[in-house]
């Protein structure tokens, strides 16, 4: 009797270990391998065509404006910046390096990243249809809660989108007789969102004091982009001797539950909406002077991460 209770505690604890593998390595690398999937079906990446690919110096030839625009945005750093092959070395037991180059190189030359022929076609200069970048600027997968990559969604239902604009009208326009080809970005260019999201105004509400943000971006939330994208709203508050009694700092982000650093689905989103103003309470002494500022900490492509202030404001009691 000893022994068969043995020979079923083994086998149940080999059953409950395989349960919890499967649990905590396979589903969750079934479910990252599915989303990769649904990725895949995406709008084309690439435009199709019959050239030899010859690379953004031959481009540069007849396009040096253009060549220098790109040369100094975050496309032409896609594969060789600081942080790319490390995120792709910790998500690499759920897919593999070519469905990160889906994105990151499409084309065969890799060490450009999104290269001019990634978008126009190979060996030549064509008409790029205006949504192409929604091929991986939107991620689709089983469930919006599940996309850590959204922006194209967001578009979708933007007062942008109902004015006839595209993601071409705001991140391309026209400079000096050609179209910009840098899509400034956060990582890339930090003060980019200076002017555009702003802090309207400091109130006193009874106890509280209210900020009042707005995302003056027309196409989508802010911040938008993949869930490392984080934007604050800091507020700090100090006496009359300057010693400081108060500090807080507010997250607009989207919050996404991780499964060995792999984003699996949404737990929160509290990023600000296009267009939208939102106010955001803190529970400041009365009498302490307010410092309040929205502030972004990117990573740049160096690896180097910065702190960027967008806007300020102070509030001080009457």
């Amino acid at each position: 009797m000893k022994k068969s209770h043995t020979i079923i505690l083994g086998l149940s604890s080999g059953v409950l270990l395989i349960g919890l593998w499967a649990y905590y390595v396979g589903m969750p690398a079934f479910v990252a391998q599915q989303m990769a999937a649904a990725a895949a079906k995406s709008a084309p990446r690439s435009v199709a065509g019959t050239e030899e690919y010859k690379g953004a110096e031959f481009c540069g030839t007849c396009h040096p404006r253009q060549l220098a625009d790109w040369r100094g945005s975050l496309h032409a750093k896609a594969t060789t910046e600081a942080v790319y092959l490390p995120r792709y070395q910790e998500l690499s037991w759920a897919m593999p390096l070519a469905q990160c180059d889906g994105c990151h190189a499409p084309t065969p030359q890799r060490a450009e990243g999104v290269t001019c022929e990634g978008c126009h076609g190979p060996g030549r200069t064509e008409r790029v249809a205006r949504d192409i970048c929604l091929g991986c600027h939107q991620i689709h997968t089983m469930s919006a809660a599940m996309e850590p990559l959204s922006t194209g969604r967001e578009f979708a239902a933007s007062a942008a989108r109902a004015a006839g604009l595209d993601c071409v009208s705001c991140h391309m326009p026209a400079r000096g007789g050609t179209v910009f080809h840098g899509f400034s970005g956060s990582r890339a260019a930090p003060e980019v969102y200076k002017g555009v999201v702003t802090i309207q105004s400091i109130e006193r509400k009874g106890a509280r004091l209210v900020v009042r943000v707005r995302n003056g971006v027309a196409g989508h939330f802010l911040p938008t982009g993949a869930p490392e994208n984080v934007m604050f709203l800091t507020v700090r508050g100090s006496d009359a001797h300057g010693r400081v009694v108060y500090a807080r700092e507010h997250r607009f982000e989207k919050n996404m539950f991780r499964f060995r650093d792999m984003p699996m689905f949404t737990i929160a989103d509290t990023r600000l909406r296009d267009g939208e103003a939102r106010e955001v309470e803190f529970a400041v002494p009365e009498t302490a002077k307010v410092e309040c500022a929205i502030v972004i900490r990117p990573l740049l492509w160096t690896g180097k991460q910065v702190e960027q202030v967008i806007d300020s404001s102070v509030w001080a009691a009457r």
